[in-house]
């Protein structure tokens, strides 16, 4: 392919929009009508296009695609044994597995598209499809009748997210929480961003982006506000790394691009429905920050959520026979219905204790090719590690670990790490120059 730096402006803007749109369906893309899941469908296309142009797949790509393969033949194995019929799991290993492949060519093309600065690229682009899907997803609460227009389409079942029409939104995605925790990685990029961003217009961009992304994660669940705090300060250590501090211009950059982000907030805010603005004030706000409204009333801070979590969701099966195999059910259905939100409990329910270390195992090799990538990308490295620790500790709120759209963030910082690895023997076409600074390039290629 060529590449936009030897290729004119607009065929480069051509390369980045088609990869932003791919990255977004294999992000994002729902289940149309409850049939044609667009995520599936996108990886599909992805590793039948890598297949066409024969192009080589490594033994490292090959070993994760067999541990999730292991897991898909296990959760059937388990359906089939116990009779119950319930193809959850098998269903989510299944098309974990395409997704990971499917991230594995979408990288690959990065790679190849964009050359030396390829992984800054793919922090770029991921930040913004987190982006414009908080801003489906803010659409969609400001007026509900177009929301529930969407779900009709794009909801498979009859889930909280459709019933929380008007106060809670989720976009394009079926989960409350697990939305939530996917759009707050866009908070642990925006420093980043910010600092390979020296020009005051592209901050501002950023800053609105960050703006927007936050709104979502507070409409749509509390867990990835729990996530963003951290992520703003681990995001905003690892961005001085990238640019020091460099005196008051950048200063002063970003005090008028947040003076710009309030005053923009502010007139689009009064601009909202009077009936938006109340759903907003009444519900969505106090729900959001119920611990510093109880912090405020009460003189302590309380989430009723997490108390329930903490205080009798943490159980195990009383069979052994389930603690070690599970039942192979999803824990939502009339039959076997596991009173439990935390991820690891209905993990363990569903296929036991050695399915659940299957699914460990696959982050456990996310976070050990992260490690891997202090050596030759260490800010790629860093965003790999916390983003997955970030899941894994969502995980005990709720069933996040290889769902739908967080997976797809994942397995493509997961495969950047292990093509940007310059001992893999990289194709003649595909540049490793500036490996080692891709990742916070500071150029405009």
């Amino acid at each position: 392919p060529t590449y936009p730096s030897r290729a004119k402006p607009q065929a480069g803007r051509l390369y980045g929009l088609a990869l932003g749109t791919v990255l977004f369906a294999l992000t994002f893309g729902p289940k149309l009508i409850g049939v044609f899941d667009i995520i599936a469908i996108t990886s599909a296309g992805l590793i039948g296009y890598h297949a066409l142009k024969r192009r080589p797949v490594g033994a490292k790509i090959t070993s994760i695609a067999s541990l999730l393969a292991g897991l898909l033949a296990y959760s059937l194995t388990v359906t089939i044994l116990s009779g119950t019929g319930d193809l959850f799991y098998a269903g989510r290993a299944g098309r974990a597995l395409l997704n990971v492949l499917g991230a594995y060519v979408l990288c690959d093309l990065f790679r190849r598209v964009y050359g030396p600065v390829w992984i800054r690229r793919v922090i770029e682009v991921m930040f913004w499809v987190i982006t414009v899907h908080a801003v489906v997803m803010i659409v969609m609460y400001v007026y509900p009748a177009l929301g529930e227009a969407i779900y009709t389409v794009t909801l498979s079942v009859e889930p909280q997210a459709k019933i929380m029409i008007g106060w809670r939104s989720t976009g394009l995605t079926e989960g409350l929480g697990t939305t939530s925790v996917t759009q707050s990685v866009g908070i642990l990029l925006a420093p980043l961003l910010l600092a390979l961003r020296p020009h005051l217009g592209e901050r501002v961009l950023l800053l609105a982006g960050s703006a927007a992304i936050v709104v979502s994660i507070m409409i749509s669940g509390r867990t990835g506000l729990f996530l963003a705090v951290p992520y703003v300060a681990i995001g905003s250590i690892l961005a001085l790394r990238i640019r020091p501090p460099a005196g008051g211009r950048s200063m002063g950059h970003l005090l008028i691009g947040l003076a710009v982000i309030a005053a923009s907030g502010w007139v689009l805010y009064q601009a909202l429905p009077e009936e938006a603005r109340q759903r907003l004030q009444v519900i969505t706000i106090p729900h959001a920050l119920e611990g510093l409204y109880t912090l405020s009333e009460a003189g302590e801070f309380r989430i009723r959520s997490a108390e329930d979590v903490l205080e009798d969701q943490f159980f195990l099966p009383d069979s052994l026979a389930v603690l070690l195999f599970g039942t192979g059910e999803s824990g939502r259905g009339a039959g076997a219905y596991v009173r439990s939100d935390v991820g690891y409990v209905r993990f363990i329910f569903g296929i036991g204790l050695i399915g659940s270390l299957l699914v460990y195992s696959f982050y456990l090799l996310v976070l050990l090719h992260a490690r891997r990538a202090f050596r030759y990308a260490p800010i790629l490295g860093w965003v790999t590690t916390i983003s997955t620790l970030g899941f894994l500790a969502a995980h005990a709120k709720t069933a996040v670990a290889l769902t739908r759209n967080g997976l797809t963030i994942t397995s493509l910082l997961l495969m950047a790490c292990i093509l940007a690895d310059p001992r893999r023997g990289l194709p003649p076409q595909a540049s490793t120059s500036g490996v080692n600074t891709s990742a916070v390039s500071t150029d405009n290629h």
